[in-house]
């Protein structure tokens, strides 16, 4: 059986172990502490090896991402730096010529065309330039990006260096896997996209996008209030092959009433307005109010209602405060877990995960 044999495994075949050294064309990259090499074959970019340079000194006059001409030896050596994971480094002893005209992200622009189909295994680099949702914490670390408003892919995202130290959202260090930004920021970004495996935390991605510029940045823009919109304008919307509908457990514009007598004695106002409630909490102490506030809370998109469900049926539907002290750790203050099952009389029942007084407490409705 023919399997096809990328620049990579040809390489390693030649000179595995670092038999040998070998001169390639490719393109090379610097992104803080990680130097990448991109090897051209067939005039197509393949994805980059570790490259670790020889006393660490570039050509004089060295432009970031050039094409270059360099000799080295390939090991196999597995390494994960700020954005790729890889099997293998190449030793580079010496760059014998720099083209700083020919750039990395202009050549895939231009030149990075496939005509084969993509074959189990192998890994693809295509230009990438798109407008969507950054979002976190790590576990969820996600780009999402839309064309004319509607879904068209995701993927786990990496920023350049150049990013992560550069910009700021509401005067603090922004972008980077340990933001959280869990509703979502808007951004226009360009970079290269790597797919045909997976990719992030336990593989849940099918590609990975490396930043490298950040056009546009909109911070009071999120992908939960996108998404909230675009069902209210017509009653749906399609997110990753499932249709989502607002959750009608709690019935439009109906307030409901919940207490709690075992934690505190404690009450929740609330009224659904599509993926929003509006709620006020009061807390008493004997007759007197203890503490009294209002706010309102958003809807985590993927605790909507959905088809297919996965078997949902039985899970809550989680709302989080709008408001929050920092954009850029942007956890809930305040949370509301509505069950979608209910007691046998038909009660709704209710949870809740205050964390400015650090306690988590149930309620149960209180029917008129």
């Amino acid at each position: 059986m023919k399997k096809h044999l990328t620049l990579l495994l040809l390489l390693v075949s030649v000179c595995f172990y670092g038999q040998e050294s070998v001169e390639l064309e490719g393109f090379y990259k610097v992104n803080g502490r990680e130097n990448l090499f991109f090897p051209l074959q067939n005039n197509l970019v393949q994805v980059p090896l570790i490259a670790n340079l020889k006393n660490n000194k570039l050509p004089d006059g060295f432009v970031n991402t050039s094409l270059v001409k360099l000799k080295g030896k390939i090991i196999e050596q597995r390494s994960f730096f700020e954005s790729y994971f890889t099997k293998y480094t190449i030793e580079v002893d010496e760059i014998v010529s720099v083209k700083n005209n020919q750039l990395l992200e202009d050549y895939l622009k231009k030149h990075q065309v496939y005509k084969t189909e993509l074959k189990e295994g192998e890994e693809r680099l295509e230009y990438f330039e798109e407008e969507g949702y950054y979002t976190g914490p790590f576990e969820g670390h996600t780009f999402v990006w839309f064309e004319n408003e509607e879904f068209k892919g995701d993927a786990w995202p990496f920023f350049d260096e150049n990013i992560t130290q550069n910009i700021y959202v509401n005067g603090e260090r922004g972008l980077g896997i340990k933001s959280s930004f869990n509703k979502g920021i808007y951004l226009k970004v360009k970079g290269i996209r790597t797919y045909g495996k997976r990719y992030g935390h336990y593989g849940g991605r099918e590609s990975q996008v490396n930043i490298s510029s950040v056009t546009e940045i909109d911070a009071d823009k999120s992908l939960w209030e996108f998404i909230e919109r675009k069902i209210k304008e017509k009653g749906f919307y399609v997110y990753k092959k499932q249709k989502l509908t607002f959750p009608n457990i709690l019935e439009e514009g109906k307030t409901y009433t919940f207490k709690s007598l075992a934690v505190c004695d404690c009450m929740l106002e609330a009224k659904r307005t599509g993926g929003y409630i509006d709620y006020t909490f009061t807390e008493k102490e004997g007759t007197a109010i203890k503490s009294r506030f209002s706010g309102r809370l958003i809807a985590k998109p993927w605790t909507y209602d959905k088809e297919p469900d996965y078997n949902w049926t039985d899970y809550q539907v989680t709302y989080e405060s709008v408001e929050t002290e920092s954009r850029v750790y942007d956890y809930s203050k305040f949370t509301v877990q509505v069950y979608r099952k209910k007691y046998e009389d038909g009660s709704i029942w209710i949870a809740i995960e205050d964390y400015i007084n650090d306690r988590e407490f149930g309620l149960t409705e209180v029917k008129n």
